[in-house]
Formats: C-alpha cells, structure tokens, sequence
C-alpha cells in the first residue's frame, strides 16, 4: 500500500502502519486566505485592500499602498480622517477678498482702501485714515456720516444776493458768485428800509415834533435792534429836535461809537461851523451820513428821503450827550463791521475765566470725530477709553462709546523697567 508523501499531509498529522510517518503540510487558517480562495474544507476571508485604499508606502498584497492621508490641519474641520477630524476651518466667500480662492470657490468681499474708512476704524492691518468734517463746517442742511443720516451740517452760507458782487465763495471758491452791487439791496435791506420808511414823517414834513421819537426808533430798530430798549430808554422826553449848536458834537459822538474808524470822512462830509440840520443843508447832511454808514444802500434809500425837509428847533442836548457817552462807554472797543483783520477785545478777568471753565467741562464727544492724535482730545480719551488687550503690542484709544476706535499706539515695555508707586 502506497502513502502520500509527507509534504501532501497536513503538518502534524500521523500516518502510516505504525504511525511512521507525519505530514509537513502547512495549512493556513481561513483568516489568513484571501476571501474567497479554497481552503482546506472552506475558502478565505482575508480581504485585501487595493493599493490605493493602503497609507502610501505601507505593504499591501505584493506592493505597497498609494493612499497619500493628508494631515487633520490640512481637512476640513470635523471632516474624518484617519484616525480623527480635520481642525481646517474654511471661511466662508463673503469673508474673503474678493476673488481670492477659497473652497471650491473665490472671495467676495471687498475691502476699502485705507482712504476710504472713517480715521480710527481698523480695515486690513492698520486703521482708517478718513476724516469726517465738523457739522460747523458742513452747509446747513447737508446730511453724511453713516448711510448720509448720521451727522447734518450747520454752516450757513449767504446767498448771492447778500454777497457782494463777483465774489466767488462756496466750493472751491467758484461754487458762487456774489450778485449785489454796491448802491443796491437785497431782499433783508429791502425789507428794513421799507420798515424806516414807513415811520419817516409823510408829505415832506421834517423830524421835529412828535413824530421825531418815532422816526429815530425806526432807524435805531433797523441798524442797533439789540441796542433798542437800552437807548430808546435814555433818548429824550418830550417833543425835541436835534437843532442847535451841539449838533455837529452829538453827531460826531454817535458816528464814533458806531463807525469810529470812519470818523474824519464823516466829519470833512458835514456842514461847517455851528449849523443845525435845518434848510437847504439837510439833504447834504443826511446824504453825508447815510454815504458813510450805509454806503451800499445810498442810492435807493436817497431817492426816499423827505425832500426839502430840514430839522428846526431847540433840543435837549444834555440828555443827548448822557445818551451817547453811556452807549460809547459800551462800544468803544468794538471793530469795524466787518472786522479787521487782526482787530481783537481785551477780554475781563471774569471773561477769560468763563471762557476757560466752559473749555475745561465741555465733552470730548463733541469733537472726537474729528480731532487729531495730538490734541487735547486724544489725551483725554487716552486716559478713560483706552486698553492694550484688543490689539497686541497697541495702545488702542477709543471714543466715548467704547467701541469705535480713536487711534492705536505702538507700545513698548520692560520687565527690567521701575516702576512708578507715588508721586508727591
């Protein structure tokens, strides 16, 4: 009887007459056959991954794997792979510059030049560089700021008609044109002289009598209304003129309070010697005051004067000289109207101190907007808005809201530094 050779038997097993022999065959278990492929008494079910589902370069089959796993920073957050989740957090489009590549996509977001955000607000790395104007010096009525509602203007600009003419003024100095012409009015002089004109004596009569009072408040109404009840309080009673031998004197006197710098034209202009104002001198007369003080309107306001009219009879001049002395005293430091350059008032001990506690209380919030980092503004809001943990290495100021940014500050420290415990 034949046995198979050992090599056929599987390994371990005893065979022959007298359990001579013992097969050598290795058989593998079922775990370690590929699936499918017949084993034994059964098949394998060992499956073997292709190459390319195996890590690159770890062994698989006869060759190695080609599955290159990118590293968790590099997969989507919360993404599996390998063993954990990607930690990649993709922002979405509208958060990235516009068309930048991002996902499976570009950016959409614009981001503003430096020029065109408000000074202090951050864009990029830095922060805005754009000032917005004071409403003081934005035309009335002008709206800007956030969505052109935020902040209005209040600077008032004349009209043309109250410019005087071919004067360029507004935008860039050619925006407007002055239209009025000296000798003319506009539309505020033509109402005031018809307000003086109604209440100038009719029918050519003169100023003396009662209806002198009248005619003076008139006049003082239209061109000292602020001063009207002080001095129509100190004109005096009854029914006076202005004739008599102080009438150049009285007259002098108010042109100096009013028109000081013009005086000496004034008074080359008046009739000579002791003159009233009575006879054929009034029209002159009148004409030489109205030249000085009321230039621009000469033509319009002359051809409505009272004609032939003069101003006969006797006057208080006492009450007349208390009368201009005390407005004097009031207004002899006035400038001209329109002031010279360069004129100044000296201001009282209690004005200068009014003018310093009105500084000293008012509120940063007024001009924040558009202060400079070198100004009292900044130095306030540096000590009571301020941190150095919004932005590493910055000082970052703020406005009074607390949350729009003023200005940062590059900040340097040392541990080796002292510090500041007192100061005496």
């Amino acid at each position: 009887m034949g046995y198979p050779a050992a090599t056929d038997v599987r390994d371990g097993t005893v065979y022959g007459e007298s359990n001579e022999l013992e097969g050598s065959c290795a058989v593998p278990a079922a775990a370690d056959v590929r699936y499918s492929v017949p084993i034994d008494a059964t098949s394998g079910i060992a499956h073997v991954p292709d190459p390319a589902d195996v890590r690159y370069g770890v062994a698989v089959d006869s060759t190695t794997g080609t599955a290159k796993i990118p590293p968790a920073s590099d997969v989507r957050y919360d993404v599996p792979v390998d063993a954990t989740a990607g930690t990649a957090k993709i922002p979405p489009a509208s958060d990235v510059r516009y068309d930048v590549p991002v996902d499976a996509t570009t950016g959409t977001a614009h981001i503003p030049p430096m020029g065109d955000v408000r000074y202090g607000v951050p864009v990029e790395t830095a922060t805005g560089t754009c000032w917005l104007p004071a409403e003081a010096d934005v035309q009335d009525g002008i709206t800007y700021g956030t969505n052109a509602t935020e902040i209005e203007g209040t600077l008032l600009v004349p009209a043309e008609a109250d410019v005087r003419q071919n004067t360029g003024y507004g935008a860039g100095g050619t925006e407007f044109t002055g239209q009025m012409v000296a000798g003319s009015f506009g539309d505020g002089d033509r109402a005031k002289l018809l307000a003086i004109h109604a209440r100038l004596p009719a029918n050519n009569e003169n100023l003396a009598g009662q209806n002198s009072t009248a005619a003076l408040e008139a006049i003082v109404t239209v061109a000292w209304a602020a001063k009207l009840d002080e001095l129509h309080a100190k004109l005096p009673a009854g029914n006076h003129n202005l004739a008599g031998d102080n009438v150049a004197a009285a007259l002098e006197a108010i042109v100096t309070v009013a028109w000081a710098a013009k005086l000496d034209e004034l008074h080359a202009k008046l009739p000579t010697g002791n003159h009233n104002l009575a006879g054929d001198n009034v029209a002159a007369a009148l004409e030489a005051i109205v030249t000085v003080a009321w230039a621009a309107k000469l033509d319009d306001a002359h051809s409505k004067l009272p004609q032939g009219s003069n101003l006969p009879g006797t006057q208080d001049t006492d009450a007349i000289e208390a009368a201009i002395a005390a407005v004097k005293a009031k207004t002899d430091n006035l400038p001209e109207d329109p002031a010279a350059a360069g004129d100044a008032m000296a201001l009282t001990a209690n004005e200068r101190n009014a003018i310093a506690d009105a500084l000293l209380i008012r509120d940063v919030s007024h001009v924040e907007a558009s202060a400079g980092d070198h100004s009292l503004c900044y130095c306030v809001l540096a000590m009571s808005e301020s941190n150095t943990t919004v932005h590493s290495g910055k000082l970052t100021v703020f406005r009074t809201n607390g949350t729009t940014e003023f200005i940062q500050k590059a900040i340097a420290s040392s541990q080796s530094a002292a510090a500041i415990t007192g100061v005496s």
